[in-house]
């Protein structure tokens, strides 16, 4: 937070965030900036930053940055990872990436809530073998089903035969 205003559009959020150039916004931007409050030694949780190369908005840089950090003070074997939308806007993608990037989501959230398997899950005979491994195709089904499941909840979904996940929305 301390210099986003340097970068891109960041200049034309100093109205409302502030700048680190005013001493008296400095202190402000400070306590709440994820880079400056990281402590060497403490277990974050498992962390998976998304951005794009292209973004426009939020300048890549700062989150390649705030990435190497946490892993370099990451004070356990939780995951700090990031994932970088090549070709990639701030908001924009097309459908298919968009699929991609949300399994990428759910594939690092179902392995950190320990459940290895749980993107391909499925009921009965359509369970996951015992020592799957998450694969891009899994995960990319999953998130199909994830999409899917917003317009037609508690419908069954297959995918080449091999599983069904049956998704419930509240």
């Amino acid at each position: 937070m301390l210099r986003y205003d340097r970068f891109t559009g960041g200049k034309l959020w100093v109205e409302e965030y502030g700048s680190a150039g005013e001493s008296s916004q400095f202190p402000f931007l400070l306590a709440y900036s994820p880079l400056h409050n990281l402590k060497a030694g403490t277990c974050y949780p498992a962390t998976l930053v998304t951005t794009a190369d292209h973004d426009d908005r939020v300048v890549p840089s700062h989150s390649f940055k705030y990435t190497a950090a946490l892993q370099a003070a990451q004070g356990c074997a939780r995951a700090a990872l990031i994932r970088v939308e090549v070709a990639g806007s701030h908001n924009y993608r097309p459908t298919d990436r968009l699929i991609a990037e949300r399994a990428d989501q759910w594939a690092f959230a179902g392995r950190g809530a320990g459940r290895p398997h749980a993107l391909n899950a499925g009921t009965g005979n359509d369970a996951a073998p015992r020592g799957a491994r998450i694969d891009t195709r899994g995960a990319t089904a999953i998130a199909c089903a994830c999409l899917y499941a917003c317009h037609a909840p508690q419908q069954p979904l297959r995918r080449s035969g091999r599983w069904r996940a049956v998704l419930f929305t509240s």
